[in-house]
């Protein structure tokens, strides 16, 4: 499927997603690095982004513990 993202890096360009994504979960075909984006950080779930203390964030597939009380 062409994606946005896909079409840019083809062209030569870098891409990127910050903030909330919920169109995947992670490790699902839908999450932004296999959506064509060469970088994602930030929420990768509806439910934890609309959570006051998130316990955590993602740096492309890897889980970034946050430190909240």
């Amino acid at each position: 499927t062409a994606t946005l993202p896909r079409l840019l890096s083809a062209a030569g360009y870098a891409t990127g997603a910050f903030g909330k994504w919920g169109l995947g979960s992670p490790g699902s075909p839908g999450e932004p690095l296999r959506q064509g984006f060469g970088r994602f950080y930030g929420y990768n779930c509806q439910r934890v982004a609309h959570n006051h203390y998130p316990t955590h964030l993602w740096s492309d597939g890897e889980r970034v513990r946050l430190d909240n009380p």
